[in-house]
Formats: C-alpha cells, structure tokens, sequence
C-alpha cells in the first residue's frame, strides 16, 4: 500500500505530466500562430509596400527640362522629407507641354532584395498611358529609411516626454524628491539628446581660390584644413573614426575624423535644430546648394548628391553611443547611435 508521501508523489507527477503537456501543446499552437500571421503580414506588405513608401514621401515638388533632340525629360522630384529623385523619362514631342503642365506626383515601386529594398521603377499614368522613368538611383530607398527611422525615434522621444509629465500630473502625492528629479530631468533634456541639443544654424561666405584641388585632396585656404576627396563606401562611426586615423595620404598620416564645426566650413548653409521652423529655413535657404548640396560648387561635385550623411567625431555628452552626422543635401544635422552606417570624409590640419 502506497504512503500519503508516494500517493502525493505520483499525484504531482501526473498533473506536472499533464501540464507540460498542455504547455507544450500551448506553445506549438501560439507558434504556428505566430508564424502564420507573420507569413500574411509578409504578403500583405509585399503587396502594399510601394503604396507605404509613397505614403511615406508625402507631397511632391517636380521639375522638368525637356530636350527635344532625344524626346526626353530631366526631372527632379523633390519629396516632403527634402529626399531628393532624378532620372529621365521618354515623352514624345507632341505631348510634351501638355505632359508637363499635367503631371504633379509620380509613383515609385519598391522591390526587396536580400536584406534590403531597391527602387524598381518610378511611373506615372498620361493620357491612359504608363510612361517610365529611367537612369534613377535603385538604392534611394537606404536614405528613405534612414529618414524614417529618425523621425521615428524623435517622436518616441516626444512620447516618452509626455508619459513622464502626465506621469507628475496624475500622481500628485508622489514624493516631493522624485517629482523634483523628474522635472529637473525634463527642464535640461537629458532624457532627449536626439530633439534637443541641437544649435542655430548660420551661413557661411566663400572667396574666389579658396580651395586648392588636388588629385586625392582639397585645400580649404581660408579655413587652414586638408581634406581627403571623399570614398562612396558607407560605415559606422567606429569604422569611420579608424580608417581617418589610420589613413596616410598626399604624404600626411595625421588625418581625423572632422568635428561637427570642421564639417560646418564647407557648408554654404546649415541649420542643425529641429523645429517647426526647420522647412521655411530650407526652403529661404534652398538656392544655396549645389549640385543639391550646401557645399560650394568647387567640391560639390566630390561628395555623395542622395543620402549625403556624413559622420563626425562630435559624441553627444550624455548618450555617448551617440555621435552627430550632417546632412549635406538637407542642411541639417542629428545625433545618430554609432552603430549606423552614413559616410565619411578624412581632414587634417594645415
């Protein structure tokens, strides 16, 4: 005859049986779930990707320069976000005029290969006819997600701000002391390095022969740097940081990754502040850029016309896997964690 101690025994036995069998069952059943709705998440946003990243681009601002000798447009389309497309389309001579007063957006389809998206096409419907573009950049879509994802992680920023202060407002028996830290920790952002240490932007003044072109290098005579005529290759900032400081070039080995101020001098224009203002200064500001750039025409011609985001050493004090980038095409600037991948240019002292 069992014991009360081998009866309780096999008892939790049999329910322990029965539960991870229950358990497992439960398991299985979540993760064919699971894969099941990611496999109709995958169809559906395969089917609507291209209509999302349109979303996405907002409005439009197109220009069009027509040659007639090959009945083509050169067009730039400018989107909401200051991401900025060119190719050339085939329209025949006959309905030119009339295409050019008509169309105002244009439509890009998006195709994912390996690990990221390629612009596959940009078309627009005239006259019940779908014209195609052609000679445009497939990998635009890298700066539209880099976009993206900053305004994203600004407004998460904003999110958490608010859920701290109705965090305040809606606890006011909360200790005195925690109160006081939070509201000190909101009053001197430390909490949102990304939205608020920023500075005003300003503008800067170029003389005749200030640069000195080279084969491999430019001079900056008036600002006293040398700099590296810049790769195409993007890294992150810890590979950027170490292929500057290991570079020997033109016979100098004492090259840097530039701060954010070294970066500013070669900039026409720049505004560094993220703020309601931020559209109406581009817009004062946008006959600037050349070539699509705040750069002068002499060096605007080296550096990367979409996506032009290039790293600087300047680490942000608080979150130190933060280092600022600037935006050569847009004219602004951001703290991005270090881990990203955007350009670089070398420089060194005179």
């Amino acid at each position: 005859m069992k014991s009360q101690k081998d009866k309780y025994e096999t008892d939790k036995n049999i329910e322990l049986t029965k539960f991870n069998g229950e358990k497992y069952n439960f398991e299985s059943a979540y993760i064919q779930k699971r894969e099941k709705v990611i496999k109709n998440f995958d169809i559906w946003f395969k089917n609507n990707r291209s209509e999302m990243f349109n979303n996405f681009l907002g409005s439009q601002t197109v220009s069009m320069v027509y040659n007639a000798d090959i009945e083509e447009f050169a067009v730039s389309v400018e989107s909401q976000h200051k991401i900025i497309f060119k190719f050339n389309i085939f329209v025949p001579q006959f309905v030119a005029q009339e295409f050019k007063n008509s169309v105002k957006n244009f439509r890009f389809s998006f195709v994912k290969q390996a690990d990221k998206f390629i612009l596959e096409n940009i078309n627009v419907l005239f006259q019940d006819k779908e014209f195609f573009a052609k000679d445009f950049d497939k990998n635009i879509f890298i700066e539209i997600e880099k976009q993206r994802v900053r305004e994203l992680r600004i407004q998460k920023v904003k999110d958490f701000v608010v859920a701290i202060k109705d965090f305040i407002v809606e606890r006011p028996k909360t200790s005195i002391l925690i109160s006081i830290i939070l509201l000190t920790l909101i009053y001197f952002n430390i909490y949102i390095p990304i939205k608020y240490q920023y500075f005003v932007g300003t503008t800067n003044s170029f003389t005749a022969g200030q640069f000195t072109i080279r084969s491999s290098t430019f001079i900056d005579n008036k600002n006293g740097y040398m700099w590296e005529k810049p790769k195409k290759d993007e890294m992150n900032w810890y590979n950027a940081k170490s292929y500057c400081e290991n570079l020997n070039l033109d016979g100098y080995s004492d090259w840097k990754l530039p701060s954010r101020d070294e970066l500013h001098t070669l900039m026409t224009a720049y505004y560094g502040k993220y703020d309601s203002n931020r559209d109406t200064w581009f817009n004062n500001n946008e006959h600037k850029r050349n070539d699509g750039l705040f750069l002068p025409k002499e060096i605007s011609g080296m550096f990367v016309k979409v996506g032009s985001w290039y790293w600087s050493s300047s680490i942000n004090e608080t979150y130190s896997s933060y280092s600022w980038i600037v935006g050569f095409n847009s004219g602004d600037g951001n703290w991005n964690g270090q881990a990203d991948d955007y350009f670089v240019v070398c420089v060194r002292d005179l």
